[in-house]
């Protein structure tokens, strides 16, 4: 199965967010990538 998106935006830090609110708001179908577990980039608490 083969999806197809607009933009894919990696990393989930703040600007990140930001700029998927903003691809998400001009409707495109969006792919946001993170590699932990958990979204915020180094705003997140962490135990890393």
């Amino acid at each position: 199965m083969t999806t197809r998106y607009d933009a894919i935006v990696v990393g989930s830090g703040h600007n990140c967010l930001t700029c998927a609110c903003y691809l998400a708001r001009a409707d495109l179908k969006l792919l946001v990538l993170e590699t932990y577990h958990s979204i915020a980039g180094v705003t997140a608490p962490s135990d890393r």
